[in-house]
């Protein structure tokens, strides 16, 4: 593909919660209370991974561009905080994470973790979500400032606590430095849900940042809870209408993609696969079509382009739920990139 010097070239950021995924098959004891977490996650040592949706689509977006990249988020100094920050193999991308043992008022900081129950099949059967200090996200200054930032990457669980939380303070020092043309805000709905990220804690955080998301990625039920719609048709028109691009996934019956200035929704089938592992398969969506678009400037966004992007980012959404990943590789991404996008001669 060629080059456009009219890219933004700059870093990728991204703020969010780090979480490591502590899998059982053992329903005895699940869901285990907090107080006994550690003791729940020490006994399943074997089903650690480093997790959460801001990790997975960094990860992968780095892998798709090249950039250089940082992700901001916080662990506790504990065994799950070490075991998170060794799994990331990208050195730039974990430099941004910070390991604190208390928070601002002394109280010790433990690491998010999500506690999963398989079925004899290897699924998700039930899960149970512990943020702890996930959402406590401090960045020094130093690094603040002076950062080119191309792409602005968060989810809407780190709004959690709404305009009154420390993570909205940190987002708004980089959302406010997005002053480049080409600069994007991609958001993602993950846990916008009334017993995670409430509605109204999600609008007034946006609101506070004063800028808009070029990009916004939900998947259905996160649309109709956010829009109070009925089908993802209608709820994709009023999600964040003044968003050049909003994307709703909709499992196995694919995509829907509403494209401003176009009156036309754009449908994306999904890619038939036998599901073997469905955590992750929204993230790499999203890490795949903000991976796409982010090569071309928003005028050059039309519904050829978004389709094209969108059907190599459903294609790498089947390759993750038919695997036991929750993440494309490196490689993977490479040759999904070749594929769809075949560099020019």
């Amino acid at each position: 593909m060629r080059e456009r010097s009219v890219v933004h070239r700059g870093d990728l950021v991204s703020v969010g919660g780090a979480f490591v995924d502590v899998t059982t098959r053992t329903s005895e004891g699940f869901p285990p209370p907090p107080q006994r977490l550690a003791e729940f996650a020490s006994a399943n040592r074997e089903g650690w991974a480093a997790s959460g949706a801001t990790l997975n689509t960094t990860t992968m977006l780095a892998d798709y561009t090249g950039r250089n990249c940082i992700m901001y988020a916080t662990v506790g100094n504990d065994a799950l905080g070490r075991f998170f920050i060794d799994s990331i193999g990208n050195k730039g991308l974990r430099s941004g994470i910070q390991m604190l043992d208390t928070d601002d008022a002394g109280k010790p900081i433990e690491t998010g973790a999500v506690a999963i129950l398989l079925d004899e099949d290897g699924r998700h059967s039930a899960t149970q979500s512990f943020f702890g200090g996930a959402l406590n996200i401090h960045i020094p200054r130093a690094q603040q400032r002076n950062r080119d930032i191309a792409l602005f990457l968060t989810g809407s669980s780190t709004f959690r606590e709404g305009i009154d939380g420390t993570a909205i303070r940190e987002i708004k020092t980089f959302t406010d430095e997005l002053q480049e043309p080409n600069s994007l805000f991609a958001l993602n709905l993950s846990a916008t849900h009334p017993a995670k990220t409430t509605i109204e804690n999600l609008l007034a955080s946006i609101e506070h940042l004063g800028i808009t998301p070029d990009i916004v990625v939900g998947n259905e039920h996160e649309a109709l809870y956010a829009t109070g719609e009925d089908t993802p048709e209608k709820a994709i028109m009023k999600l964040f209408p003044t968003s050049p691009l909003v994307a709703v996934t909709l499992a196995d019956q694919g995509s829907l993609l509403r494209l401003n200035g176009y009156d036309e929704l754009i449908k994306i089938d999904a890619v038939p696969c036998t599901v073997k592992h469905p955590t992750g398969a929204g993230d790499g969506y999203m890490a795949l079509l903000v991976g796409g678009l982010c090569e071309y400037p928003q005028d050059e966004w039309t519904p050829e382009l978004v389709r094209k992007v969108a059907n190599m980012a459903s294609e790498g959404a089947s390759m993750i739920v038919g695997s036991s990943e929750p993440r494309l590789s490196a490689k993977e991404i490479t040759a999904l990139k070749e594929k769809h996008f075949p560099t020019e001669e």
